[in-house]
């Protein structure tokens, strides 16, 4: 690890030697501002970045935008119909989420700097921000929300690279007022001395040739050293704005490299403030609203409850409390819920699919018992899928007949295997496409089409209208066994297209928990549930996996108790009701994989561990489960990977590292392979071990994703499992 602080010592005292020894400026001026540059942080000094992001959160939780709270949606219920109204005490999200949360002293000072740098970051655009990053606490916070990840995503890492135009004059901000190294020594400085003279001697000691000459040394250097004094010049800039406010910064830096300075360029002159420079600081995520969110995000959300009979009277109200309901009524309820799943990714009506006879007919007007073509020939379709569009938009190729949601997949031609606008979406909601790897449908990419392979030569996206329609999907027979793909498009090109649902085949014991889960809730989601797309999620989110595990054990034992044995997989009439496709069998499947298919796959590579379960001695078990690579340039799949993981002990001073090399692979499936085993807490060793597949798509920025599940930390950090 980096020892910053050294290296900041070093450059601190090179410029406070040369500030003491010139005597051209008084000693209360010279002590004032050796002060001041002995409070600048080092490099990942972890109290500035605190005050960094405690600074954003105020002006985020202030910012949210404040709409009404809104109650849980009716629910019928055996010839009855509960109807809710929120009974609580606030009146809409901001003052719910963050009950009394003003600009504090920094975060007016931060907004107005920042508002300075660009006026639409006014407090609507930080409420646009809010939004998200609340967004991505709640699904961090595990409460068990599903929610579209893959916009989500996108729209933090596009409103932050907005943002960052601005970093430069939050950190100033945060450095004046809430950073107290800093801040005191800067409001004693202004108070105590003219600060033309601490410009004027900061400026004689920085554009001093021996001052330069070891700047260039340090630089030369490079990695830490170069990290380092990249850093302390950033530091000096903002030294010399917080000075005089109008001062001509730029002019500085350019003095210091006409005279030979190595000013690295991301904080060269305009650099330095307009965003270039921003490696230090981390993405604001959901990560910065957690802690002063938290009593909210696991609140109960109080409502009246009132059964209103269709043969009857009002049975009477009774006031209830909604486990997580202020979360619910903000992510998927009310009119902040920019980010609620969608219900499957399926084709437009007007999506021409090839028949077996050659023909070519609407997707719309196809019934069970219809022939189309397959890679395999002529098959039946077994099933119709007819979710609703909820306003999402169609995506058509080439011009092409076919107009498909983001996540609908089609066939590649190699590796990747498939192919999908919003890719990681694809992967939520069909998670066994991912061993294959799944890429970013865009200009140039080749799909599989009828007898033929095509280059993707444009992707058109049609917005949806007022009027409300359905989307569709067809279930072919035999499906799961054959890996089928059928045709869509025309009338020059069919591209190669699979069935958008979700498969439970998974170890034995993950499949045995997905499917006692579904034989268990599918009749009560059909009885209780309204609004299954948006409903059910949050339902199978909050069922406890320890009794899954229990039935699903007792299902696939034999009969002697030795051995397991694989249960089948439901039929095509699983997923019908009174000859029509049932949303609630096939939505309940699709969240219990997206629930179930990692989560109980860990608990089967740990061992199945009962709650409570305590490892002996003081061994430190780390396990990584299936680890996605995503990235804009996909890798060659025989290059490594290395993971390099910290971790501190209780009471240790120091993180303890290690480097974890995942060898480069092709396998187009998963496995298991212990990859490194190391001495931690002494002398007993533990074991590291991943599950890891060599699939690669696009994402805007290279990075592990780890939103299909969550990391967890049992028993005061002796077990540690994260995937």
């Amino acid at each position: 690890m980096a020892d910053y602080p050294s290296l900041q010592s070093e450059l601190v005292n090179d410029l406070t030697n040369r500030i003491d020894a010139n005597k051209q400026y008084n000693d209360n001026t010279r002590r004032l501002l050796i002060i001041l540059v002995e409070a600048l942080p080092a490099y990942s000094n972890s109290g500035v970045m605190e005050a960094m992001y405690a600074t954003l959160a105020n002006i985020l939780g202030a910012c949210l935008h404040n709409n009404k709270i809104i109650q849980q949606p009716s629910e019928p219920s055996a010839g009855c119909t509960a109807a809710y109204e929120y009974s609580g005490p606030y009146n809409g999200y901001q003052d719910a989420f963050f009950n009394g949360v003003v600009l504090s002293k920094a975060g007016r000072t931060a907004f107005d700097m920042v508002y300075a740098v660009n006026n639409d970051f006014n407090t609507n655009w930080w409420g646009n921000f809010a939004v998200p990053v609340l967004t991505d606490a709640i699904l961090k916070s595990g409460v068990g929300i599903v929610l579209d990840e893959s916009k989500l995503t996108d729209d933090l890492s596009n409103i932050n690279s907005s943002y960052f135009q601005a970093l430069a004059a939050t950190y100033l901000a945060v450095y004046q007022t809430a950073y107290s190294p800093t801040a005191n020594a800067w409001t004693n400085l202004m108070n105590g001395c003219n600060p033309n003279d601490a410009w004027n001697l900061l400026l004689d000691i920085i554009t001093d040739p021996g001052f330069i000459t070891n700047i260039n040394v340090s630089i030369t250097k490079g990695g830490d050293n170069g990290t380092a004094t990249t850093w302390f010049l950033f530091n000096i800039w903002i030294t010399f704005r917080s000075l005089l406010a109008a001062g001509d910064v730029n002019g500085v830096i350019s003095q210091c490299m006409n005279k030979g300075m190595q000013v690295p360029y991301v904080v060269q002159p305009y650099n330095w403030w307009n965003g270039r420079y921003t490696t230090w600081f981390g993405m604001i995520t959901g990560t910065v609203l957690q802690p002063s969110a938290a009593e909210i995000i696991s609140a109960g959300f109080p409502q009246k409850e009132t059964v209103y009979c269709f043969m009857g009277p009002i049975t009477g109200s009774i006031y209830v409390s909604e486990p997580n309901g202020y979360c619910k009524s903000l992510c998927l309820w009310g009119s902040l819920n920019w980010y609620k799943p969608s219900s499957g990714s399926c084709f437009g009506k007007d999506t021409m699919v090839l028949m077996a006879d050659g023909s070519a007919g609407p997707i719309s007007g196809i019934v069970i018992g219809d022939q189309v073509q397959t890679n395999l020939g002529p098959r039946k379709v077994v099933l119709v899928e007819t979710p609703a569009r909820n306003g999402r938009p169609l995506y058509q190729v080439n011009d092409q007949a076919l107009f498909a949601t983001d996540a609908h997949p089609f066939r590649g031609t190699g590796s990747p295997a498939h192919y999908s606008i919003a890719p990681w979406s694809t992967a939520h909601y069909v998670p066994t496409l991912i061993a294959g790897g799944i890429g970013k449908l865009t200009r140039g990419v080749q799909l599989s089409a009828y007898q033929s392979d095509v280059a993707v030569a444009s992707v058109t996206s049609h917005e949806a209208g007022k009027k409300e329609e359905l989307v569709y999907d067809l279930i072919l027979e035999n499906w799961e066994k054959d890996q089928l793909t059928w045709y869509v498009g025309g009338p020059d090109t069919y591209f190669c297209t699979v069935s958008e649902t979700s498969d439970p085949r998974y170890d034995i014991r993950t499949t045995a928990g997905i499917l006692a889960a579904m034989n268990v809730a599918v009749d009560a989601s059909r009885n209780f549930v309204q609004a299954p797309a948006t409903q059910l999620p949050a339902i199978v989110y909050s069922m406890p996996l320890e009794a899954l595990h229990h039935r699903a054990l007792r299902r696939v034992k034999t009969s002697g108790g030795k051995g397991l044995r694989r249960l089948p997989i439901p039929g095509p009439e699983y997923y019908l009701r009174d000859g029509k496709w049932d949303p609630h069998a096939s939505i309940m499947e699709q969240v219990l994989v997206q629930r179930l298919g990692l989560a109980l796959r860990r608990e089967s590579a740990g061992g199945w561990r009962p709650a409570g379960y305590h490892p002996h001695g003081k061994r430190l078990a780390l396990m990584l489960h299936d680890i996605i690579v995503a990235g804009e340039h996909p890798l060659p799949a025989e290059q490594p990977i290395a993971l390099h993981l910290s971790w501190h002990q209780q009471y240790a001073q120091y993180a303890q590292q290690q480097t974890l090399l995942l060898p480069g692979t092709t396998a187009k499936q998963y496995f298991r392979e212990v990859v490194s085993i190391t001495e931690v807490n002494g002398p007993v060793n533990s074991v590291l071990f991943a599950n890891y597949f060599g699939g690669h798509w696009a994402k805007k920025s290279p990075e592990f994703r780890r939103s299909l599940g969550h990391s967890y930390l049992e028993n005061g950090g002796h077990w540690a499992t994260f995937h």
